[in-house]
Formats: structure tokens, sequence, C-alpha cells
């Protein structure tokens, strides 16, 4: 399938990557030259250097016919112009990432049709939703919903007190009968993700993968966690759009809400559009703030600045005032991995998220969703079991999934089930499967027939 991206920046060039190991004809878009030619060095596509808001490039491009153009330069106007240039140069369909909620509430102005647009993704909508999922799982690290929201994936941090801990996983239904999960993945400290089988044993600090039937979403949580409670106090630092939209999504379920912002002008534009939100004026590191408001006590902290040197250290400090439970917000991917060496908390990264949104609404034969988790590549995928597919009829022991893999879940007519050895695929089944980095293209040969795009 022949896909235009536009923009050659952080989205722009992990898209590149993604699609071109999928084996899609990848043109990339850009005004920067040092990027374009990063690109042409590193990735085997059509790297074009000029403005993407001139048709000209863009017919250069292969926009003409294209089956998608993907516009996630940082520009919202651009992004629009290019969506509405593709449609009229005859381009299939078109997704555009854009940052201002106006183009994507609801109600809006201006429609995706207006737009030339089959899908709108808003980055910010996309990061406060999960910011808004982890604060209300306390230990959670990741989420990811499948199985039309009946099954979710969620990643958990093992605590010392779990009784997860030490366990081996053919040990866990002693734990609860009745208990809807699999465990699929595993992330260790040293920088391993394993595929776990019934004799592996879990350890306090395990960052698990797990599927989960949303009715046993909190009791499992408590068995990954039980010292962690609901939590009543957040401190969000930083007055940025993002951090007004996740204390206006919390303001209904939290107790209480402190927002601190060093910008006087930005303090008070966020006071102004926050309700039940405390917002003060002043730094996360100033003790006598610290001191006076407690900062040390709450049950969660977002470091939410603009600035990745900022968000780190304020971690760092309240991490020492005994803070367990942070997340950090890190715009820049190559800071991931000395962030998450230093275990202060779940590391977010909005520009991997928005790839991981637009990777769920591109699809290659049966696939449905899309999920990457974390830096590591790893990913959950929904497939539907075709017609005419030789796994229908055959006992899951019997099929040879990729070394790598494991089944996770099947759904089947509404109804949700965690597989065994001798489960029977049908037609139209949808299975949801975990998969590492090395496994991506010997699943793609088991499921994939066709190349179609997801509206």
């Amino acid at each position: 399938m022949r896909i235009v991206i536009v923009g050659a920046g952080v989205v722009g060039f992990h898209l590149a990557e993604q699609l071109t190991e999928e084996g899609h004809d990848i043109s990339v878009v850009d005004s920067d030259p040092e990027l374009v030619a990063r690109l042409d060095e590193k990735l085997d596509v059509l790297a074009v250097s000029g403005d993407a808001e001139t048709p000209s490039i863009l017919k250069r491009a292969g926009v003409e016919g294209a089956a998608l153009v993907v516009a996630v330069t940082d520009r919202d106007g651009t992004n629009i112009v290019v969506s509405l240039i593709a449609r009229k140069l005859g381009a299939e369909k078109r997704i555009v990432r854009v940052r201002n909620s106006e183009f994507t509430e609801a109600g809006g102005v201006l429609s995706k049709e207006d737009l030339g647009a089959d899908v709108v993704i808003n980055s910010i909508d996309t990061t406060a939703h999960l910011l808004t999922r982890l604060v209300r799982n306390p230990g959670a690290t990741d989420y990811a919903r499948f199985a039309e929201g009946d099954l979710s994936l969620w990643g958990f941090t093992i605590s010392e007190k779990s009784p997860l801990n030490g366990i081996r996983l053919k040990g866990l239904p002693s734990l609860s009968e009745n208990l809807h999960a699999l465990i699929a993945g595993i992330s260790r400290h040293d920088g391993t993700y394993v595929i776990p089988d019934g004799d592996t044993e879990l350890h306090s600090g395990d960052n698990i993968y797990v599927f989960i039937h949303r009715g046993s979403t909190k009791e499992f949580r408590a068995l990954a966690g039980p010292e962690r409670h609901r939590v009543t106090r957040l401190l969000i630092s930083g007055a940025s759009q993002l951090a007004i939209d996740v204390a206006l999504r919390l303001e209904s379920r939290v107790k209480s809400i402190t927002l601190i912002e060093p910008d006087r002008e930005l303090a008070e534009s966020a006071s102004r559009q926050l309700k039940k939100t405390l917002v003060l004026c002043g730094e996360v590191g100033d003790p006598d703030l610290c001191k006076e408001y407690s900062f040390g006590d709450v049950d969660y902290y977002l470091a939410l600045d603009d600035n990745d040197e900022t968000n780190l250290m304020n971690a760092m400090l309240l991490k020492k005032e005994g803070v367990e439970q942070i997340a950090i917000l890190a715009q820049e991917p190559r800071y991931l991995p000395i962030l998450r060496s230093l275990d202060l908390g779940v590391i977010v990264n909005p520009r991997l998220l928005t790839v991981s949104a637009i990777l769920r609404h591109i699809r290659r034969g049966s696939i449905f969703q899309v999920s990457r988790l974390g830096e590591s590549g790893a990913e959950a995928r929904e497939y539907a079991i075709v017609k005419n597919s030789p796994m229908i009829g055959r006992d899951l022991k019997s099929i040879t999934f990729p070394t790598g893999t494991i089944l996770g879940a099947i759904y089947r007519k509404d109804q949700y089930m965690i597989p065994t050895g001798d489960s029977v695929l049908e037609a139209d089944d949808h299975v949801v499967i975990f998969a590492l980095p090395s496994a991506m293209d010997s699943v793609e040969k088991l499921f994939s027939k066709r190349k179609l795009f997801s509206k």
C-alpha cells in the first residue's frame, strides 16, 4: 500500500520505520533538509524535501492516488492544508494530527470532513486519556482497549507486598478462582522482555502486561499492589493545556487536586479554567511551598511541565520527599532509556502515544486494533479469524504460534474468554495476540492476507 507521511519528526520517523517494516511503500515529506537526509540514510523510503503545503511537492511524493496520507507535522494548520490538498489530489484516506482541542471536541465548528480527513487524532487528548487512567488505577503503567472495550491490556508494576511476588504463573488460579486475566508479557529491570509460561516466576519490580476482563480490573489491581490505595491527593506541575485537561477530567474523581506553575500569567489562566483545583504560582522545589502544602504526602504526582529536564528534577525531588506514585512527561524519546533506568515512575511520551494511536487506524489483512507498548516495540494486536483461515476448527495446542508471541484472549459473539490449549477457533472470532518485535513478521504471515485501512 502506498502511504505518504508528511512530517519527519519523531512521529513521522517512527511511523515510517514501522510501516516500512510491514512492507508498505512509504514516502515522507518535510521542509527540514536535515530530517529528510536522516530519513534517506536510515530508512528505505522516498524522502522529499520541501513545503508540504505546496501541491507540486505533494505530487512529487506520490499523493495522487495514494492509499493513505498521514499529516503529522508540529503545525495544525499545515496538517489540515495537506489533508485538504490530498483529498483534492485523489488520496483515498487521510489521517491528521492536531493539538488544538477545538478541532476534535464534540460540537466543534469544523467536522473532520471539513478538515478533509477520515481520522483526526489529538495528541493532547490521547495523552490526557492515558494519564487519567493511570491516576485512577495506582500501580498501572500502561493501558489499551480491545474487543470493543470488554477486554483491556494493562501494564502493572508488582509491588513487594503483592501476593504475585514470588509466585509461578501456574499458581495464579490459586489466588482467585474467578479472576479473568492472563499475564502475556513481563518487562524486567535489565531491559529484557519475557513471554511467560506456567513456570515463569514473578518478582517485585516486574512490569507485567496482563489481559483483563473489565469486570476483573479492580481485583487484579489489588493483587499487583495491595498497599496502593485510591488516589485522594493529586499534585500536577505545569499549566500546559495537557495538565489542565487532565485536571478537568479528574476533578470529579479525586478529592484534592493541586496544580503548580511558576509563570503567573499561565497560573492565572489555569485558575480561570479549573473549578475544583487549587492553583499555586510557584515551583515544586520551593521548600516553603513544599512544607506548607505537604507535597511529600500526595498520593500521586504528575510532572507535566513542557521541559523534560524540569520534569526530571521535580520528580527526583518529590521521590526523595516520599511520593511513591509518579508519572513523568518526556517529550524526547532519546531520554526514555535514561528516565526508565532511574525508576522514578511511569514515563509518558506523547509522540510515541500518537504513533500508537495512528497505527490503530491502519490495518493490514484482518487487524482490527494495534497498541504499541512502551519503547520496546512489543505490540498487542487484535485479529479477526477470516472464513478461509486454516486455523478454524483447530484447538490452540495444535497450532504453532511464532516464538515470542502469546494468544491472550478470544472474543466471540460479544463473549470474551481466556484461552486454553483446548480452545477451538471459529470463523469471525477475534483473537488478541501479544508479540515481541522479533515475532511481528511471523505473526503477519499467520494472519494477514490483504491490506486494508480501518475507518
